[in-house]
């Protein structure tokens, strides 16, 4: 049985995998920067890339 917050969270949240092939790939293609992984209640909530570019001088 679920519940309308089970539901919610469901609808909100990417499906299974999803978000590591996500997080692989912001690893993957950034030269510069950090990726930051959320945790809630042991389950990933949100992803942030921070991408910094770089000149020469």
């Amino acid at each position: 049985m679920t519940t309308k917050s089970d539901d919610a969270t469901a609808a909100a949240s990417p499906p299974k995998g999803t978000c590591w092939q996500m997080i692989e790939e912001y690893v993957q293609n950034i030269k510069y920067g950090s990726v930051t992984i959320y945790i809630q209640d042991g389950k990933i909530i949100q992803v942030d890339k921070n991408e910094k570019v770089r000149f020469d001088k």
